[in-house]
């Protein structure tokens, strides 16, 4: 019983963001990492609306592909970031990193974002 209850909890680790898994795999208490649920890309702002949980309170770090991104405004559940000048359309990897002490980042979610141009 004890080693089918390991294995499980092997296999559920497998699906959480490393830092997460290897803090519970250490016995050692931890945060939740953030969780993007949605985003809404706003091109009259520039910018995007990024929804979930566990942002935190400090501002979380957001990264676009490879770009850091501004964030404007945020709370635990939400991150108002500015896009890039003249960005691409296309599906963009974006993730949500939290600040502070323990450094937690977001499993990735495909983000689609419109030019100007394009609409």
């Amino acid at each position: 019983m004890i080693q089918s209850t390991i294995k499980v909890l092997l296999v559920l680790a497998g699906f959480l963001p490393v830092d997460y898994a290897a803090a519970l795999a250490a016995g050692k208490p931890a945060t939740q990492p953030p969780v993007i649920v949605s985003t809404a890309f706003d091109a009259d702002q520039n910018g995007m609306v990024i929804s979930g949980h566990h942002f935190g309170s400090a501002v979380p770090i957001v990264r676009l592909g490879n770009q850091v991104l501004q964030v404007k405004s945020h709370t635990d559940n939400q991150a108002v970031v500015t896009l890039p000048p003249a960005i691409p359309s296309a599906t963009y990897r974006l993730t949500v990193t939290t600040d502070g002490p323990r450094k937690l980042t977001s499993a990735p979610f495909s983000a689609t974002v419109f030019s100007v141009a394009d609409r």
